[in-house]
């Protein structure tokens, strides 16, 4: 995505890569869902849960900000040249979408799958995103060993814990 860092930047290595996954509260009886049904309540087509056989209640649609990678890949991968619904919640970070998400049955949003607790129920989208070690130079001394332990064959064993 754009605002993702740039080799200009500095040091960039991958060390894993991300699942981004749709998150909805586990009182909420619409566990799987389509591209097409996400597409639609992303977008407001769909603003009544009723509308996916669930029962009547208002659809809160929660996302990251603008700026977010996961928020920019979500928009290229699943809304097709539509925008996010214009009374979107904003969440600032993966932890706030969490806490709105357990909140209420009502809401849905994405998170990357490392985050989702397994309290929510979730599907992967088949978004998958790096994960970055960034530094403004090249690492030198036990940072560089930490980064290439982390590229190594034991740090991506360690890394799979969080990135399966």
């Amino acid at each position: 995505p754009e605002s993702s860092p740039q080799p200009e930047a500095g040091f960039l290595a991958q060390i894993a890569t991300e699942d981004i996954r749709v998150v909805l509260n586990s009182d909420n009886p619409n566990a799987s869902l389509t591209r097409a049904e996400l597409l639609a309540l992303f977008s407001g087509k769909t603003t009544d849960w009723s509308q996916l056989n669930g029962k009547a209640a208002t659809v809160y649609v929660w996302v990251p900000l603008a700026a977010d990678e996961t928020r920019q890949a979500f928009e290229a991968e699943v809304m097709e040249s539509l925008p996010i619904v214009p009374d979107a919640r904003l969440a600032p970070d993966p932890a706030a979408m969490l806490e709105a998400i357990s909140a209420d049955p009502n809401t849905i949003g994405y998170l990357p799958a490392a985050w989702e607790t397994g309290d929510l129920n979730s599907t992967l989208l088949g978004i998958r995103m790096p994960v970055l070690v960034q530094a403004d130079e090249t690492p030198t001394g036990p940072a560089a060993d930490l980064v290439a332990c982390m590229q190594g064959a034991i740090g991506q064993l360690a890394l799979l814990d969080l990135y399966p």
